[in-house]
């Protein structure tokens, strides 16, 4: 069983991460294009805030420097550290978007970030709402 470590420094298995639907970021606090696009992820969070949706943010960074980077940045995601082997075993460039069905399978993976940032939270949107169904 993997598990990440959380900001609370809990170890949490990825198996009860499942949702309906989960919508998983692969990000870095020194990833600029990763920065530029957290308020349209953030309105994302918002707009499915009442529906069973988990947004995750991985990060190899550790959970004192995500934590601190918290205090200036606006991120909503629930947050965890992994390792950067673990990281890369899924994409090892950033950021990195999958969604992931109720049972564990990956349906949809956007990997970098458009040129025009704004569009992530519809390309998000949609292959939510594809995967819902």
């Amino acid at each position: 069983m993997k598990c990440l470590l959380n900001l609370k420094l809990w170890l949490v298995p990825l198996v009860i991460l499942l949702y309906e639907t989960d919508v998983i970021n692969f990000w870095f606090i020194n990833c600029g294009p990763c920065i530029i696009e957290m308020p349209y992820l953030n309105d994302l969070v918002n707009e499915y805030q009442n529906e069973e949706v988990q947004f995750l943010a991985l990060s190899f960074d550790t959970a004192p420097d995500i934590k601190s980077f918290l205090q200036k940045t606006e991120f909503i995601y629930e947050h965890g550290s992994i390792s950067r082997s673990l990281m890369y075993d899924f994409t090892p460039v950033s950021p990195g978007h999958f969604i992931v069905d109720k049972d564990g399978i990956i349906r949809d993976i956007i990997i970098g970030a458009p040129r025009n940032t704004e569009i992530i939270f519809d390309k998000l949107v949609n292959l939510i709402e594809k995967n819902k169904k």
